[in-house]
């Protein structure tokens, strides 16, 4: 009997072994990860497994990580690990990477720096103290000969992205091509969004030539505060990219503002009536909202020159975006400066204008030749007048020619409409300037999904937003939050009435109940 338990054990052991083998075997091949957060931040996106299943050959990946790290560092290292164990099960043999800590080996570091990738000065917790050390936090992509960098891996947002668009760029053939339209005294100062922008693009100046055509091969043209009257020719140009399928996106002011002399000029550009023809007329107003951005400005007190910080309705913060279009779909806030308003009232029922965002219910505009823009003892403002106005959206559907009617330029037309363009206007060129929102990260997530999106790679939208990003409280009235107030001041001290009633009450039936017992 006892030989008989003994052999059962070893046979179901052995089962047991075989079936874990079994199963970890299949895991392999079939890897998943239940992600339950909001928008699958710790899994990999359609969007990067499309990537990968489209590689012609393997990609390597070498990752120098120290394993020593600042605390606040602790956590990057195994989410990269975790993240490229994901990317190599879905790369199907196709991708893999190794993972190397260059701290106790000379050769490893020389073969970092050698890759671009930078030793870090950095304060450690060591036996029992913090110590200043070098680490290393950087990843090296080899594909077919070629060679990408990320040098520094900070934190975990926006990593796959990152990750994602270094594979598609090495194996790409060739890169999009984008142009930001010059010679009009356009918005120059987009260092930060052409920076990022040539990371994932073929990014390039296009000045219009006499006679010559905007090329076709340019998937999206960029107009950016222009400031000068265009030529007729480079109207015709445009107008002739934007009927043969052409897309365009337009940040333009119509108020040029300096709040440092507190003066307002108005904007006189012709862009204005090619935009209006389309159906798009850009207000010549600037935008004033409750909800908004303060600044700090300076003040003269007695001898003294005192730094305040003001709300200043001309600098809205926008929270009321379309969840709906994938471009705001994932972006919480963005921050404008002087913007204007835009117009659809001229819109024929051939042409659709999908508002991207707009201004809160409390905001009005300014009007008028000079207009008051100091942020102290400025009634104007302030003048709101509960009312929704749009500031960015695309303008879809049937466009015709600007030059259809035009003698001058008739035979050199080809198409005098087209339903296969897009124009993404928004009435705010600070948006994307370095000196103004340029360098805020909702600012920029925008730019890019609009270019992702006029270049029809929409799949890199919802991957460069999957990121947790700004959510910001909603507004709420005044009476509302005296209400919250004091339901904040007062419930804890009822429920704690009501609990002591309660316990009252429990122990008085308990005293009545052991009395008569007793008696």
């Amino acid at each position: 009997m006892r030989v008989n338990s003994s052999k059962e054990f070893w046979i179901n052991t052995g089962i047991l072994i075989v079936i874990l083998v079994l199963v970890n075997t299949i895991a392999l091949s079939l890897f998943h990860r239940f992600d339950l957060t909001e928008g699958h931040i710790y899994s990999i996106s359609k969007a990067t497994k499309s990537v990968l299943s489209n590689l012609q050959d393997r990609v390597l990946v070498k990752v120098y990580f120290s394993k020593t790290l600042p605390p606040q560092y602790a956590n990057t290292r195994r989410f990269l690990k975790d993240i490229l164990d994901e990317y190599q099960a879905y790369g199907h043999g196709k991708f893999h990477y190794e993972f190397y800590n260059p701290e106790n080996s000379e050769e490893l570091k020389k073969e970092a720096q050698k890759n671009r990738i930078p030793p870090l000065r950095s304060q450690v917790y060591e036996k029992d103290k913090f110590v200043s050390k070098v680490v290393y936090m950087g990843m090296v992509f080899l594909y077919q000969g070629q060679k990408e960098v990320i040098p520094v891996i900070e934190n975990t947002q926006g990593m796959e992205y990152d990750i994602t668009t270094t594979i598609k760029r090495l194996s790409s053939q060739e890169l999009v091509k984008i142009a930001f339209l010059k010679g009009h005294n356009e918005l120059d100062r987009l260092k930060s969004s052409r920076e990022m922008l040539e990371k994932y693009y073929q990014v390039q100046d296009l000045t219009i030539i006499e006679g010559e055509t905007i090329p076709y091969d340019i998937e999206t043209l960029i107009i950016a505060g222009v400031k000068d009257s265009l030529s007729d020719w480079d109207l015709f140009a445009i107008d002739d990219y934007i009927m043969n399928g052409g897309n365009v996106i337009v940040f333009q002011d119509r108020i040029d503002a300096d709040l440092q002399n507190i003066r307002t000029n108005n904007i006189k550009t012709n862009l204005y009536d090619i935009l209006s023809h389309y159906g798009v007329k850009i207000n010549n107003d600037l935008l004033i909202d409750a909800q908004n951005n303060p600044i700090q400005v300076q003040q003269m007190q007695g001898f003294f020159r005192m730094v305040s910080t003001v709300a200043y309705p001309l600098f809205p913060k926008i929270t009321n975006l379309n969840k709906n279009n994938l471009i705001t779909k994932n972006i919480g806030e963005l921050s404008l400066f002087f913007a204007s308003t835009l117009d659809t009232t001229g819109l024929g029922k051939d042409k659709h204008f999908e508002v991207l965002f707009s201004s809160s219910k409390q905001s009005g505009t300014m009007r008028g030749r000079s207009m008051n823009i100091n942020p102290f003892q400025n009634e104007e403002i302030k003048k709101f007048d509960d009312k929704q106005y749009i500031l960015g959206g695309i303008l879809t559907g049937k466009l015709t020619s600007y030059f259809a009617d035009n003698e001058k330029f008739s035979d050199r037309i080809v198409h005098k409409e087209t339903q296969n363009s897009r124009l993404l206007i928004v009435g705010d060129a600070d948006l994307i300037d370095d000196k103004g929102g340029g360098g805020i990260e909702s600012n920029q997530n925008f730019f890019l999904n609009s270019i992702d999106y006029m270049t029809q790679d929409q799949g890199f939208i919802s991957l460069r937003s999957r990121a947790a990003s700004s959510r910001p409280l909603k507004e709420v009235s005044a009476g509302l939050r005296k209400t919250i107030k004091w339901i904040n001041v007062l419930l804890p001290a009822l429920l704690s009435i009501v609990l002591g009633l309660i316990i009252f009450q429990i122990n008085t039936n308990r005293r009545k109940v052991v009395k008569a017992i007793y008696e």
